[in-house]
């Protein structure tokens, strides 16, 4: 029965509650990351050689931004749904049994349009901006491309290849999934706690990825963080060499590939250390425990016990008078 349900999962109101949750959850947590690629105000501009110091600046508070949101996001969706909110997650809580088949398969369907809706969220919050100039330590710069700054669109850093950029995406991934199942499934984790602090760890391991892999991939380690800009863009008619890039797939095979092998680790080296051993309690003999039947020997009993010495007292009569 059990087996049955993690490959078929009734499609029940909870299940349609907490797909929504998703949906709504990463629909925020896009316009939110993506929101603040736009908000700093220029690209990460790099050839490979130099990196400005106004790109570095920019790469703290994004990074704050994805993460915290993650954490905000953990905490408030996470008893409704378990606060995925990545689908390189579902699928690695899908491969360790913790999510059925149909619930990872609507909840992917339900992150990549919350992404899709939250790229077309911030491009409705930004997009009179296009066409205006940026301006920099030196002037002003381009113009404002449409839609704006292209909506926070992951690229991969031009100094490097796409076998560069699936390392950076797969050890981002790794990192994220081993730490949602080191906190979240493993039932020895400190963060088991209450108040829980599982969603804190992973909104650091989310903020962590960020600082590295930005100025390299844009980080994207959420296949569907990716998805969503990059469609809005093409929405926008932006060429799909730059909305979606000949190196897209980086963006998916590397945190699924991730997400495999965070899970495999899990199951292989620390799932049977999770399971704690019970030791077996000492036998115990039964209580009996008064009961009507036993009400009614014992009166029987006194019945018995007073004839006796009814008899015994007339036998002392007989005697005495004797």
């Amino acid at each position: 029965m059990k087996t049955n349900m993690i490959f078929r999962e009734p499609i029940t109101a909870e299940l349609k509650r907490a797909a929504f949750a998703e949906f709504l959850a990463m629909t925020i947590f896009v316009y939110i990351g993506t929101g603040s690629v736009v908000s700093t105000g220029e690209f990460l501009r790099s050839d490979g050689e130099w990196v400005t110091q106004a790109s570095v600046a920019r790469i703290l508070p994004i990074a704050m931004a994805f993460g915290v949101a993650i954490l905000v996001l953990v905490y408030g969706f996470g008893h409704i749904s378990g606060g995925h909110i990545n689908p390189a997650v579902t699928a690695c809580l899908t491969f360790v049994g913790k999510c059925s088949f149909t619930r990872g398969l609507i909840y992917f369907v339900a992150q990549l349009l919350g992404a899709f809706l939250g790229s077309l969220m911030l491009w409705a919050s930004v997009n009179n901006l296009e066409g205006l100039p940026t301006y920099t330590a030196t002037g002003p710069g381009d113009n404002i491309t449409k839609p704006p700054f292209n909506l926070g669109i992951n690229q991969l850093n031009p100094g490097l290849k796409a076998g560069n950029g699936f390392v950076f995406e797969f050890m981002g991934t790794l990192l994220l999934c081993l730490t949602v199942l080191m906190t979240v499934v493993h039932q020895k984790s400190m963060a088991n706690g209450k108040p829980h602090n599982a969603p804190i760890a992973i909104g650091f391991a989310v903020m962590l990825a960020h600082i590295v892999l930005i100025p390299y991939t844009g980080c994207g380690i959420n296949p569907a963080r990716t998805f969503g800009p990059a469609l809005a863009n093409s929405c926008a008619g932006v060429p799909a060499s730059i909305a979606w890039g000949s190196y897209w797939w980086i963006y998916w095979v590397g945190p699924y590939t991730a997400a495999v092998v965070a899970a495999l680790i899990y199951r292989a080296l620390f799932e049977c250390d999770a399971e704690d051993e019970e030791e077996p309690a000492p036998p115990q003999e039964p209580v009996k425990e008064p009961g009507p039947s036993r009400d009614v020997e014992a009166g029987k009993a006194a019945v018995e016990s007073s004839k006796v010495a009814q008899e015994a007292h007339t036998a002392e009569q007989a005697t005495a008078s004797a």
